[in-house]
């Protein structure tokens, strides 16, 4: 991937992956394991419509990968709304491109992650409504955990000696592709389709 993306100059570590995410789609990479990867997101997003009685409709995916290396290194609370399309440039940070990105969250859709090498590691979930509460999900490798991307989540600090991966992704409505590339002046995204 370092060859594929440019250092995040706005973070304190230039080297975090996870700071690179607009930069590339993981499921476009030509290896047989990464398209069984993206069927695999793929049916089991249908089977998760089905339980709800609902059609998967057009969807489209951006998918990153998270290298949390020993150390400390947290991933701090956030959420994935809006298509987790941050403006990065403050330049950008306009009134009127702040409410369109308001407006948009109204869209978030579905996110998730999928363990690759996380022993002894856990997903904190906040309950978006009550008590608002960090819940504890311990991370199993090879385990996949979908969520509104609406929810707040971080993870605990990476104190063990091997690194924690992860990979992570956004499913987003066609509605919600849309907005986002009007809102982005109709410049393609890296999300490419889903069902």
């Amino acid at each position: 991937l370092d060859e594929l993306t440019e250092q995040n100059k706005r973070q304190d570590d230039p080297e975090w992956l996870t700071g690179r995410l607009y930069q590339y789609n993981f499921l476009t990479f030509d290896y047989d394991s990464i398209r069984y990867l993206k069927e695999f997101i793929k049916n089991e997003y249908i089977k998760y419509m089905d339980l709800l009685g609902q059609e998967p409709g057009e969807t489209y995916i951006q998918c990153w990968c998270n290298i949390m290396r020993p150390g400390g290194r947290k991933i701090s609370v956030h959420n994935h709304s809006a298509g987790n399309r941050p403006w990065l440039d403050p330049d950008q940070r306009t009134p009127d491109n702040l409410r369109k990105e308001t407006e948009r969250q109204a869209l978030s859709y579905l996110s998730g992650n999928i363990c690759i090498q996380t022993s002894d590691t856990y997903t904190f979930f906040q309950n978006p409504f009550l008590n608002r509460q960090f819940h504890a999900i311990e991370n199993f490798n090879g385990e996949m955990i979908m969520f509104p991307s609406h929810m707040n989540h971080t993870t605990d600090k990476q104190e063990i000696k091997s690194e924690r991966i992860t990979i992570s992704f956004d499913i987003a409505t066609k509605e919600l592709y849309e907005s986002m590339k009007e809102l982005e002046g109709g410049e393609e995204l890296n999300y490419i389709r889903l069902t």
